[in-house]
């Protein structure tokens, strides 16, 4: 048990919350609402960021395309050695901003006030996304030896016919 204990303080150790929160920002800041009649507005340009991210962590990454434009990307840090496979999943996409005038900051601002990020997607779900990404960039800062591999799982379309994690079971990633 003290074994477990020592890797479980060196991750915690590892973690660096100014990357996390400044990630989530980055994400936050990109307006990744799916609107049918706009090709730009859909999650490409966050799939783009996440990409790069897992790529710069060192993690094996797959692009695939759940519906046009619309992009999965997995991440997989590879342990060492054979072991289970960690999923940490989460989605891309964002609900609508609506009438951005009733918001109290900027949807797509990503302003930090007395601690909190404000923005679409800051709870849903570009803050996990985030920190699913400084948890593994701890993992591999800590130099910790797991066994097997933690997939990171960054899915389109969540918000409406959950098209990207579809596509990601379907495609044999889970």
């Amino acid at each position: 048990m003290r074994r477990l204990e020592s890797v479980v303080d060196a991750v915690l150790a590892a973690i660096d919350e100014s990357y996390a929160l400044d990630l989530a920002r980055r994400l936050v800041r990109i307006p990744s609402v799916f609107r049918p009649d706009d090709a730009q507005a859909n999650e490409t340009a966050v799939a783009a960021l996440v990409a790069g991210e897992l790529r710069g962590l060192g993690l094996e990454v797959h692009c695939e395309d759940a519906a046009p434009g619309r992009p999965n990307v997995i991440g997989d840090w590879i342990g060492r050695g054979a072991g289970p496979l960690l999923i940490l999943e989460g989605h891309s996409d964002v609900v609508t901003e609506g009438d951005a005038a009733a918001w109290s900051y900027p949807p797509f601002g990503a302003a930090v006030v007395d601690g909190r990020l404000y923005g679409r997607g800051a709870a849903d779900m570009k803050g996990g996304v985030a920190a699913a990404i400084a948890a593994v960039r701890a993992i591999r800062d800590a130099g910790v030896a797991l066994p097997g591999r933690i997939r990171v799982a960054v899915v389109a379309d969540e918000e409406g016919m959950m098209l990207g994690v579809k596509a990601f079971i379907r495609n044999g990633w889970a």
